[in-house]
């Protein structure tokens, strides 16, 4: 049988990086002025833009932030940010974290052998219509069939993704 695309979902987190640094830019946004600055703390971007309303009348400014940030996997440790990397110990100003999710390629688990596998049916009904099997074909990994179509592939998941599915392995009479 051949092997198909699989796509996981996964969880991941960004998040600021201290060591990484930041810097602040402002702008005037008067009208052919250009003047701006560039600044490592939010003070010293303040401090200009208040000399330079005083010096030119202009009290319009566009101020921004630009940080280094890391995404990880949920599921791992975040690394550390080499100093040769940009790191200087500059502090963030507030906590910044944002979770999502992509999709992340799951072929793994239809390399796994299932010719042995012990498919078990869960019917709440007749079965008329068809009925769905599962078996247990890894540490945490499962395979889902139809027994009313069993020239089709099972559909294989995770431990995780059957809990998020709905799906209790109990309801087949396995456990987790």
């Amino acid at each position: 049988m051949p092997t198909r695309s699989v796509w996981r979902f996964v969880n991941y987190t960004i998040s600021h990086v201290c060591e990484g640094g930041v810097t602040w830019e402002i702008f005037c946004v008067t009208y052919s002025c250009g003047g701006s600055h560039v600044a490592d703390r939010e003070e010293q971007c303040s401090e200009w833009a208040i000399r330079h309303t005083a010096r030119t009348g202009h009290d319009l400014f566009r101020r921004t932030c630009t940080d280094h940030a890391r995404v990880t996997n949920a599921r791992t440790p975040t690394p550390k940010l080499p100093p040769q990397m940009g790191g200087g110990g500059r502090s963030w100003p507030r906590s910044v974290e944002q979770k999502g999710e992509v999709m992340l390629d799951g072929t793994k688990l239809y390399g796994i052998d299932i010719s042995e596998a012990s498919f078990v049916k869960a019917c709440g009904g007749p079965c008329s219509e068809g009925c769905v099997t599962l078996a247990r074909i890894g540490e945490d990994a499962w395979a889902l069939g139809d027994s009313k179509q069993p020239d089709v592939a099972p559909l294989r998941f995770t431990t995780e993704e059957l809990a998020v599915a709905g799906i209790d392995p109990a309801r087949f009479g396995l456990s987790v």
